[in-house]
């Protein structure tokens, strides 16, 4: 956890590795939630997280990394990472602006069962001036529970890559208004595939770029 008020400034590379455990509710968390708490990096600036825990409740306000003060990359690239076995508690829960000069990494994979308990979710601002922003999260739940629930101003000057992975047949990523285009209204659904044969296909496409 974080120390309220507490202001961080790293003159190169900026390292969290967090390891949650028994009734732990959070992984990487700014004290009380604050919004006064920013973490910025001269270099790259990551976060990882794993759960083996039992502790996390299933409600939207507790995530492995729930960043509610901006996270800044001001040359480098933001990276944040979530494993957790758990069977409950959000991935991560963007409050906040996240912004990497060279890019935006977020990457979740989840057991969380319960309903309305996404993989990343949140209407923190996402930006990165000079690359790319990827967004990859994979949940168990078949629950009223989205792998990417996004509303927020998403801006990346070389790309924005989504994927969004679920239990059931189909899982809905959701996205909210970026600088260039405007996806407020757009749903991108994700399917398996029907077999072995596609399967093949949609990987060698993927493959190509």
């Amino acid at each position: 956890i974080q120390t309220s008020a507490a202001t961080i400034y790293a003159g190169g590379n900026f390292v969290a590795t967090v390891k949650m455990s028994g009734a732990a509710s959070w992984g990487f968390v700014t004290m009380n939630q604050l919004t006064t708490s920013p973490v910025t990096a001269y270099g790259n600036l990551t976060i990882t997280a794993s759960n083996v825990g039992t502790g996390m409740a299933t409600v939207t306000n507790l995530a492995a990394i729930d960043v509610s003060s901006a996270l800044t990359s001001v040359t480098g690239s933001l990276n944040l990472t979530n494993v957790s076995d758990t069977v409950s508690g959000m991935g991560i829960r963007i409050g906040a602006t996240l912004s990497g000069a060279s890019g935006v990494t977020l990457a979740n994979t989840s057991k969380a069962t319960a309903a309305s308990v996404d993989g990343i979710s949140g209407a923190g601002t996402i930006t990165s001036a000079n690359g790319a922003v990827s967004v990859t999260s994979t949940t168990a739940s078949t629950l009223a529970a989205q792998a990417v629930n996004l509303s927020g101003l998403i801006t990346a000057k070389t790309g924005l890559t989504v994927v969004a992975n679920g239990t059931a047949n189909t899982t809905i990523a959701t996205l909210g208004t970026p600088q260039d285009v405007t996806l407020q209204e757009v749903r991108i659904e994700c399917f398996f595939p029907a077999d072995d044969r596609s399967d093949a296909l949609f990987r060698s496409l993927a493959a190509k770029g």
